[in-house]
């Protein structure tokens, strides 16, 4: 689970766009995680974010949407304590 922030899903053609997981977001303040000036900062950054892809801004007119990883640098792998990593 995250806490503080508020992951934004964009299309790659930037058509549209969606916040992921805001109930998560509206839990974490709810129980005290983040406050609700740190709530009101993200929400601010988000829509300033919002506004970037609406506008086709950068980084949403780089061509980052045609980006594919070197092939030659392989799949990492997880330590095998991974779940008990924090």
């Amino acid at each position: 689970m995250h806490r503080g922030r508020l992951d934004i899903v964009v299309a790659p053609d930037l058509s549209s766009w969606r916040i992921k997981d805001e109930d998560v977001f509206a839990w974490s303040v709810d129980v005290g995680h983040l406050t609700a000036a740190e709530a009101e900062a993200i929400r601010t950054e988000a829509e300033r974010v919002i506004e970037r892809i609406e506008r086709r801004l950068p980084p949403f007119c780089d061509g980052w949407e045609k980006w594919v990883p070197d092939l030659a640098w392989g799949t990492p792998e997880l330590l095998g304590d991974w779940q008990s990593m924090s």
